[in-house]
């Protein structure tokens, strides 16, 4: 496995960027792609620019003397019926719709920053009434620590380390009030593998470093976290 350089123009780096910052999704596994998008552009200017990024600036805001490269609004509204991830994972057929808004920064140190506000509900099919809802205000710090490329495996080893700060998680069912919620900061560290050819996302493992603050959600393993989520539908 060798670490490799990725040759890219201006124009290309621009629209991978602005292109993968829009991609904020609407529910956790695909806010997780979201993030990977992200990152996945900044590594290709980090490579290019020849810049090291240091993991110490994921902890921070803007600060004198680091220039924003590229600002995006997102505001992104949806709505699936049903909802697949509900009916694949819990035998539930739901109606899901949501909104997802904030902004996204890349500065001159190759790090980034996204703020999402991200309201989602689900409903039932049938009668309308509303199962569960979601409401999040999050940032998140990104930094991109490293890649390699096995050119044997075919595969692309991207890691980065993301310090989420704010109300990640905050689930709401109608007339029992909060039923799960996260708050304060975590760091997670991520490894994501990607083939080589066709650039696509074939594992992505998350490690959660240390936390700040209450997160039973974030602490559960994903079977569990699956369980919650039908539970709160489920009613």
């Amino acid at each position: 496995m060798t670490a490799t350089s990725i040759d890219s123009n201006s124009d290309e780096v621009a629209t991978i960027v602005t292109t993968t910052a829009a991609r904020a999704g609407h529910r956790r596994a695909r806010r997780r792609r979201a993030l990977l998008g992200s990152v996945l552009g900044v590594v290709l200017i980090a490579q290019a620019s020849g810049s090291t990024p240091t993991a110490g600036a994921a902890a921070h805001d803007a600060e004198p003397g680091r220039k924003p490269l590229v600002r995006e609004q997102i505001d992104e509204r949806f709505l699936e019926e049903p909802d697949q991830f509900a009916l694949d994972v819990c035998g539930i057929a739901v109606r899901v719709e949501g909104r997802v808004r904030g902004h996204f920064v890349l500065y001159g140190d190759m790090t980034t920053r996204r703020h999402l506000n991200i309201e989602i509900t689900w409903s039932d099919l049938q009668s309308g009434d509303t199962l569960l809802v979601e409401r999040d205000a999050e940032t998140f710090f990104e930094v991109p620590i490293s890649e390699t490329v096995d050119e044997q495996a075919g595969t692309r080893i991207l890691v980065f380390e993301t310090r989420i700060t704010g109300l990640p998680l905050k689930g709401i069912v109608p007339g029992e009030g909060i039923v799960i919620r996260d708050a304060g900061w975590a760091t997670e560290l991520v490894t994501v593998v990607l083939d080589l050819a066709t650039g696509e996302v074939i594992t992505v493992d998350g490690q959660f470093l240390d936390f700040r603050g209450p997160h039973p959600f974030a602490a559960l393993t994903p079977a569990e976290r699956d369980a919650v989520f039908c539970r709160a539908l489920a009613g």
